[in-house]
């Protein structure tokens, strides 16, 4: 009765569509794209969700980025302002958008959402008069909201024709942001001609082009190019502030970088006064530097200052182009980009090209030399009024350092990763690099020779210092964290769990006899036997939990014991129904709640089936993930005020007509999503039975 109860409600859904959720338009073509563009135009509050990936046209750019020939049909001519609905792309793209005057959204408000949206093969040349003189943009001119999870891979350009505005503001994700962007990113190629430009100031950044907002967890990997014809200004002096994430910014930064080459080629620079800043992650800063760095390459070049010029240079930063405050500070940055400073008439650091203080402060700031100095200060009561500086705390560093893990273990503490052997520098952890935690090796031993090892490792690093070394029979060695036995054997295998504060793992060895076959597990049967048989060991035995985290339909998992003593092991048994498509299925463990997935074998001499874990020093946790049984109708619940939740294709749907908190919960306890919605929104979930809460409402739902 009740799965006949869920059909009909799952079917009435979906023949009323868009009726049910009236607030929220579902758009999956590109007619229901420009539907939603019409809409709202006129009612900017209109929510949207996009349920398919969609092209306008197509091969709208070259392999090199620029516009094909001949310029697409349709162009986007669309000016949505003021934006303050929420609008979902679902994790999917709109591919080949064409305009010459518009970006995206013209202007998003402080209610306003944009989330999960992709752009590529585009072209933008669109321009935005404002009070700031002319915008450029991609997807919205300007931001007071929200812009979250949002990635564009087409190209942005302002051609010598498209304004001369006294000013100019350039950014990919957004021209100028004065609410959030997080967990953004730009690949696509930023083009600006400076031609006969008589303007006051020019802000150019791969993501932002000035923000007095909010930007963290977002980076750049496309160029940034830079024409530069006969700058000039007959009345005020001229800025220039050009930064690989954003250009000028008044607030913090954090957990940002740039790898995307910028590359500023001159003219003639006629001015009075031309001051220019480029940076590799930002280009002029006020504020905080945090968890940001730059591996892309800045090059500048045939600049040609004109003798007219009465103060005309620039400044050339690793990180920053210029710092404008004497409270700015770097902490938990690093430059290894490299730095081609081709003109004469300009400054060039390693860390930042021209600071306004004396005092720049830096915190765990490091960098490979590429120029001569760490960077400059100007003081128009000193001649020279340009001269180089020191920052107390950023240090040089060579190559070696950045591709062995030292560098990455100095700044774990500001969120810092690597995987050793592959990446060749530093990555920030929380931008989708789990499991690229950097570790300490201090190894000792007074009973035997340490043999060569790698000082810096990462989780489940094999570390086997004496493979070479002869024991006596009975023998083995001992790996001790103070007076604990951590692991016995020529191998460690690197375990957070005996990590400290620092990232530090201190280990001593020792020659010790093998353990013995590993005791029976305390119970019942042992109380009045005093474990007859087995040696009472010399201290305490430690013992560790099996956990069976998540399980998809169609697959059973077994396990040998749910309690194991230290350093044995555990056999997990994977069963599975005839009917059930493993293709894409994962039988993954984790040791420790806080380790890292990583895939489950078989092993030779086992039986059909069995899954070994062995050397076990810390609970262990396995799950089953993306097998896939037949379809079946999705489940659908619909509460008599007006919530709404249900389960389709790999994602749950939930319509909440007021603000709500939702949370949704795995079967074995696991958060997988804790947000605020309003309207439709959806969740991408692995097939399972969650238990979903929306405000004080529980539901159960079966993907």
């Amino acid at each position: 009765m009740i799965k006949r109860i869920t059909t009909l409600v799952f079917v009435f859904l979906t023949i009323v569509g868009n009726a049910v959720w009236a607030e929220t338009v579902q758009i999956k073509t590109a007619g229901d794209l420009y539907d939603f563009a019409t809409k709202a135009e006129t009612d900017p509050t209109v929510n949207a969700i996009l349920m398919e990936n969609i092209v306008i046209n197509e091969n709208v750019l070259n392999e090199e980025g620029l516009l094909n020939a001949p310029v697409p049909e349709k162009e986007w001519k669309f000016m949505i302002r003021n934006y303050s609905g929420t609008f979902d792309g679902n994790n999917k793209t709109i591919s080949g958008l064409y305009s010459k005057q518009h970006a995206l959204f013209h202007s998003i408000k402080k209610e306003g959402v944009v989330k999960n949206l992709g752009i590529k093969d585009s072209y933008f040349g669109g321009v935005s008069s404002t009070k700031a003189g002319a915008v450029f943009s991609i997807l919205t001119f300007t931001n007071e909201g929200t812009i979250s999870n949002c990635w564009n891979e087409g190209t942005l350009e302002e051609k010598e024709d498209s304004g001369g505005a006294s000013s100019l503001t350039m950014g990919a994700i957004c021209g100028i942001n004065e609410g959030i962007i997080e967990n953004c990113y730009n690949k696509g190629l930023l083009i600006s001609s400076f031609k006969n430009r008589q303007g006051s100031s020019v802000e150019m950044g791969g993501l932002c082009g000035s923000s007095s907002g909010t930007i963290v967890n977002s980076y750049n990997e496309g160029d940034l190019k830079l024409k530069i014809e006969g700058m000039y200004s007959q009345n005020y002096p001229a800025s220039y502030a050009i930064g690989g994430v954003v250009g000028s910014i008044t607030n913090n930064l954090q957990n940002c970088y740039n790898s995307g080459t910028i590359n500023i080629n001159g003219g003639e620079i006629e001015n009075k006064t031309v001051i220019m800043f480029i940076g590799g992650v930002v280009g002029s800063y006020d504020k905080d530097l945090s968890s940001c760095y730059n591996i892309g390459t800045l090059i500048i070049e045939d600049l040609d200052i004109s003798e007219m010029s009465f103060l005309a240079f620039y400044g050339l930063g690793g990180i920053s182009g210029n710092s404008n405050s004497s409270n700015s500070r770097f902490e938990f940055c690093y430059n290894k980009g490299q730095i081609n400073a081709k003109d004469p008439a300009g400054c060039a650091g390693n860390i930042i090209g021209i600071a306004y203080s004396k005092n720049v402060e830096a915190s765990n700031t490091y960098y490979q030399k590429s120029v001569d100095n760490i960077g400059y200060t100007l003081d128009l009561n000193e001649t020279p009024f340009l001269f180089p500086i020191s920052i107390t705390g950023a240090t040089e560093k060579e190559e070696d350092t950045f591709l062995s893990g030292e560098v990455a273990w100095l700044l774990h503490k500001g969120g810092y990763g690597q995987r050793i052997g592959t990446d060749a520098h530093p990555v920030l952890i929380d931008l989708g690099n789990e499991g690229t935690e950097v570790y300490k090796l201090d190894l000792s031993s007074e009973e035997v020779k340490v043999g060569t090892y790698l000082p810096y490792v990462n989780k489940e690093t094999e570390i086997a210092p004496f493979e070479d070394l002869t024991l006596e029979e009975g023998k083995t060695i001992g790996w001790y964290k103070g007076e604990d036995l951590v692991a016995t054997g020529l191998t460690y295998i690197v375990n957070s769990a005996d990590a400290d504060e620092n990232a530090t793992i201190t280990l001593s060895a020792k020659i010790i006899d093998e353990p013995e076959e590993e005791p029976e597990q305390p119970g019942d049967e042992d109380d009045d036997q005093g474990n007859t048989g087995i040696d009472k060991p010399q201290r305490p035995i430690k013992y560790y939990n099996i956990y069976v985290d998540t399980i998809c339909p169609g697959l059973d998992i077994e396990v040998s014991k749910d309690v194991v003593a230290e350093g044995h092991q555990v056999s997990a048994y994977l069963t599975i129904q005839a009917e059930c498509d493993t293709t894409d299925m994962r039988f993954e463990y984790k040791r420790g709640l806080f380790g890292y997935w990583q895939d489950l074998k078989e092993l030779e001499g086992v039986q059909p089936g069995e899954y070994i874990i062995k050397n076990i020093y810390t609970d262990i946790y396995i799950r089953a993930l993306d097998a896939t049984m037949p379809e079946e109708e999705p489940t659908g619940i619909e509460d008599a005020e007006g919530v709404k939740a249900y389960a389709k294709d790999g994602s749950i749907y939930i319509y909440t007509p007021n603000r709500e908190e939702v949370t949704i919960i795995s079967m074995s306890g696991v958060i997988i999503k804790h947000a605020k919605q309003v309207g439709l929104q959806s969740y991408n979930v692995n097939r399972g039975i969650y238990i979903v809460r929306i405000g004080e409402k529980v539901f159960k739902l079966k993907n």
